[in-house]
């Protein structure tokens, strides 16, 4: 009997519950509630005039073409990793993760970074960025 009594003072107090939460509130327009209902015309009255006198006419427009330059930038060579070798043969996981076997055929760093002429294992020659590799490892 207590069991069903504790059990029935659960169930109506979570019922309870349940009914205040789910009430939607609205805010009220009212002092301190941030919301205020503004009916027919206002009049921001005591505001000052502001008159600038004197004031030049500027002429804002482009005249001949814009030249824009960096001087002073440092030359920055992005090298391949050191511990690529000629004639090494690395298995390479891609950041998408595919993997691939390679075969290091030249070394070699400018224009688009450090790259690596490479073989694949279907024979193929083509050059890639390692840096852009997620894992590189030397295969014995």
């Amino acid at each position: 009997m207590r069991v069903s009594f504790a059990g029935a003072i659960v169930v109506a107090v979570s019922l309870m519950a349940v009914a205040v939460l789910a009430q939607q509130v609205q805010p009220v327009p009212g002092p301190g509630s941030g919301v205020v209902t503004v009916a027919g015309a206002v009049n921001v009255a005591n505001t000052p005039s502001v008159n600038v006198a004197n004031a030049p006419s500027v002429n804002a427009a482009q005249a001949g073409a814009w030249k824009v330059t960096l001087a002073n930038t440092p030359a920055v060579v992005l090298t391949p990793p050191e511990f690529l070798r000629p004639h090494g043969r690395y298995d390479v996981v891609w950041a998408s993760g595919q993997r691939e076997s390679i075969t290091v055929v030249q070394v070699g760093s400018g224009g688009w970074g450090g790259w690596a002429k490479v073989q694949t294992t279907n024979g193929r020659t083509r050059w890639i960025n390692v840096a852009g590799a997620a894992a590189v490892e030397e295969v014995p």
